[in-house]
């Protein structure tokens, strides 16, 4: 009896399978066929969107689709190449000859890639309206000046760790693609607030913004882009250590839709701009303070009283909160899911049980360093916080194998849980955990991290 192959299916079959299989199986098929382009080149046809990130490093597959199913994809409009790191500018080249109507490219951390395939995809592509370049370090401000002359239609750009990167690039940018709403400028730590504040002039339709570690960046450019921006609603400030409240407090009051923020390092933020932050923008459903370590009790009760959409929120280091400032949290933010204190030590069983019971919806907590709380504040966590997936209690160092019980009865959903430097916890106490919590890791002293299967 013969047995059937890829071969055997007829050439005009493969639309009709293409419509039902997904590209992973597809391209498996695809590597197992003797001579794939005469099988697949008519079920190819049928992609606008196409993924080949899960295939970065099996060059084969991918020199396949560049030499020949590439031209069969007439329709193409998306398509994504993140970490395809053998995509060189000739490669590039070729593909944006043959689909001059893609509106859609990734080719994130292609670090092969310069300002050479750059202006090919400028001169080609000039419909494109969304552009990942994350990791693309070799693009310089030429690159993206050609990018921005002939791509005026751009709505989004990432540009993140494209380190060479300056304002003239930026100003370019700005003032040809005027319709921009996300920008991402992660690590472009040679821009300045002259940058910004041509950004600011000409892209006033912008919504998401990162500005992570642009260190140079003052209060003049925040304040320039409050002025102008205001339908910002995620901004990402993570590093910028010149912001002081006077840019808060102008972000605060301009963009009052401001929905998600990072202040993270910026250590000269205090109360003053957490209020004015508090006062305004009170759609807030993420919010990252860590390391501002001047904010007080005073700041964060403003917040919650105001902020009650929060879902996110880290406090980090904000070491002069108390229990009276996370009662008043716990109390009036009722929809948290993510809560990092790592090192807010002046909190104890009371702050803790307030927050089990008020958040029920928990499903990350921090509590590093954490040495006043006890099995009484752990337990009510356990019996509250069922959904509980992520749990660290690194140096909590009164926690004994009878909190650990209670998280293994309540919390089977568990899969993160650290206990280093929990010195009265014991291998049995962990064990329970383990027989309980089917997709367990614990970190603690004796072994980084580690996963069991359940016992049960």
């Amino acid at each position: 009896m013969k047995t059937t192959t890829v071969e055997d299916i007829p050439k005009e079959s493969w639309k009709i399978i293409f419509e039902f299989l997904g590209l992973k199986m597809q391209l498996l098929l695809f590597s197992l066929t003797k001579n794939p382009v005469i099988y697949f080149s008519e079920g190819i046809k049928i992609y606008k969107r196409l993924d080949l990130s899960p295939f970065g490093n099996r060059n084969s597959i991918l020199s396949s689709y560049f030499t020949t199913l590439g031209s069969k994809c007439m329709d193409l409009k998306s398509l994504n190449l993140s970490g395809c790191h053998n995509i060189t500018d000739q490669r590039l080249l070729s593909l944006v000859m043959e689909h001059k109507s893609i509106t859609d490219m990734n080719v994130s951390m292609c670090r092969k890639i310069t300002d050479e395939g750059l202006f090919a995809l400028a001169q080609n592509s000039k419909d494109l309206t969304s552009l990942d370049l994350t990791g693309c370090h070799n693009i310089t401000d030429q690159g993206l000046i050609s990018l921005a002359e002939n791509c005026e239609n751009l709505t989004s750009l990432n540009l993140g760790r494209c380190n060479n990167i300056t304002d003239q690039g930026l100003f370019t940018l700005a003032y040809n693609c005027r319709g921009l709403k996300n920008l991402d400028l992660t690590g472009c730590h040679n821009i300045t607030d002259q940058g910004l504040i041509d950004l600011a002039k000409n892209c006033i339709d912008l919504t998401s913004l990162s500005l992570w570690y642009c260190s140079p960046i003052t209060d003049d450019g925040l304040i320039a882009l409050a002025k102008k921006c205001k339908n910002l609603t995620n901004l990402d400030l993570t590093g910028c250590h010149n912001i002081t409240n006077k840019g808060l407090i102008s972000l605060a009051k301009s963009c009052i839709g401001l929905t998600n923020l990072s202040l993270k390092r910026c250590k000269q933020i205090s109360d003053a701009g957490l209020i004015s932050l508090a006062e305004n923008c009170e759609n807030l459903t993420s919010l990252n303070l860590d390391g501002c370590c001047e904010i007080t009790d005073d700041g964060l009760i403003a917040l919650t009283k105001n902020c009650k959409k929060l879902i996110s929120l880290d406090m980090s280091m904000c070491t002069q909160i108390t229990d009276e400032g996370f009662i008043a949290l716990a109390s009036n933010c009722k929809n948290l899911t993510s809560l990092n204190l790592n090192f807010c030590q002046q909190i104890s069983d009371a702050g803790l049980i307030s927050l089990a019971e008020n958040c029920e919806n928990l499903t990350n907590l921090n509590l590093k360093g954490y040495k006043e709380i006890t099995d009484k504040g752990l337990i009510a966590l356990a019996k509250n916080c069922k959904n509980l997936t992520s749990l660290n209690l690194k140096g909590c160092k009164k926690i004994t194998d009878k909190g650990l019980i209670a998280l293994a009865k309540n919390c089977k959903n568990l899969t993160t849980l650290d206990l280093k430097k929990c010195t009265k916890t014991t291998q049995n106490g962990r064990q329970i955990l383990f027989n309980n919590c089917p997709n367990l890791q614990i970190l603690n002293e004796e072994s980084t991290c580690f996963k069991v299967i359940s016992l049960i």
